[in-house]
């Protein structure tokens, strides 16, 4: 609907501190279309290739497909078929795949879920959309 009503909802490619993700590959898994956009926007700014799958299924599929290989999977938790957490799960318990860094992307502001995540060792939380908390995370987790 934005998107008709030419409602920009990611202006200037989320314009921040710049992070040097040129030749890394981001696989966002994220139901909504508005936080595809403005997710696609922000990491194709930085320069990374990026790969947006609707669900956690699509997600494990095109990894399992070897589709794409991420450095960085940034996900939302709450989707349908297979949410965020489930994925991640079955990712860790994948050799191959188990030391990609995560990070949750929710509009979920729980303690729980969030010490779950946390204590499983199942990534970073942040709640959606922080730019700054965004960058400060791909920062800390990929080393920049």
């Amino acid at each position: 609907i934005l998107t008709r009503l030419k409602v920009d909802v990611a202006p200037d490619a989320m314009q921040s501190a710049h992070l040097p993700l040129k030749g890394k590959r981001i696989l966002i898994v994220e139901d909504s279309r508005l936080f595809q956009k403005k997710l696609w926007n922000f990491f194709k700014a930085q320069g990374a290739e990026v790969y947006i799958a609707e669900d956690g299924a699509l997600g494990l599929e095109v990894m399992e497909q070897s589709l794409f290989h991420p450095d960085l999977i940034f996900t939302d938790i709450e989707m349908p078929r297979l949410n965020g957490i489930g994925m991640v799960r079955r990712i860790k318990q994948n050799s191959p795949w188990q030391n990609i860094p995560v990070i949750f992307n929710t509009s979920i502001s729980n303690p729980g879920l969030i010490d779950d995540i946390v204590s499983e060792g199942l990534g970073e939380y942040i709640i959606k959309f922080d730019e700054g908390e965004i960058s400060k995370s791909i920062r800390k987790l990929l080393r920049l």
